[in-house]
């Protein structure tokens, strides 16, 4: 970028390019006139909720996908943590399995998810266009949380609960092209995770994360959030890097689904 941050600078010849994309300096020849074939794409951004939006196509701004409406993103109530997770995983890959409530007995069991009953009862999803979202109801022993929020949480659960499973309904969902988002209500509070799944390449992702929180506001309690939010990051790429095929197919019936898939199978339809 230039001092005034309004130009990009190729590093190899110095030439400049505005916005628009086209070159509004070539260093070597500034007695000549700049070729009108001296320009770079350029893509329309808007910047929202502490991401860059970039649409990537050639289509009028009315026609484009809409910019997903995260209202809890704008919420003064919650406390926001940001951060990335670097994995050896196709971006759809991760897309899914965070929709997936079907693992989290297996693979989560050290956070959510009940390994003494995994199952997940019948529910429905809603859909636009350009989402689809679902209440998804999973069995949670107190247990798993551990440290203070697990302290928190047992102290409240059991005076309201008593002794059985807490059933707890977390919304999950998607916006296409690479979001998730997770809503995980606590008795001490509710939990949501967004994470936008950033293709690198085939094969490997940034997942870019905003965890949000409306208990234990304190700055001292985010170092705790990151590291929750990367324990299940690293559980989920244990599992995720050996699965094959690393991309996913495009015929629906490539692969076996069944009724607790139904969120995922909403996501391949649409895509």
């Amino acid at each position: 970028l230039t001092d005034d941050k309004d130009s990009v600078v190729c590093p190899y010849h110095g030439w400049e390019f505005g916005g628009d994309g086209q070159c509004t300096k070539i260093p070597a020849q500034p007695q000549r006139n700049i070729p009108a074939k001296a320009r770079v794409d350029s893509y329309p951004v808007v910047e929202k909720y502490g991401y860059v939006w970039t649409f990537l196509g050639d289509l009028p701004e009315e026609e484009r996908p809409p910019i997903p409406d995260i209202p809890e993103l704008e919420d003064p109530q919650f406390k926001r943590v940001e951060g990335s997770y670097y994995w050896k995983v196709n971006y759809e890959r991760a897309m899914e399995n965070g929709m997936d409530g079907s693992h989290a007995a297996f693979v989560h069991g050290s956070r959510f998810g009940n390994i003494k009953d995994p199952s997940v009862p019948d529910f429905d999803v809603t859909t636009t266009p350009w989402s689809g979202l679902s209440t998804i109801p999973l069995k949670a022993p107190p247990k798993n949380l551990g440290g203070l929020w697990g302290k928190l949480f047992k102290f409240k659960y059991k005076k309201e609960v008593g002794d059985g499973p807490v059933l707890t309904h977390v919304k999950a969902g998607y916006f296409l092209p690479n979001i998730n988002v997770l809503y995980v209500p606590l008795p001490i509070g509710n939990m949501v995770l967004i994470d936008a799944h950033v293709p690198v390449d085939e094969n490997h992702t940034r997942s870019m994360y905003i965890g949000l929180r409306d208990f234990i506001k304190a700055d001292w309690a985010d170092k705790d959030t990151h590291r929750r939010i990367n324990d299940i990051f690293r559980q989920d790429d244990s599992i995720l890097t050996e699965q094959r095929p690393e991309m996913l197919p495009y015929n629906l019936s490539d692969e076996m689904h069944v009724r607790s898939d139904a969120l995922q199978v909403a996501y391949r339809r649409r895509r």
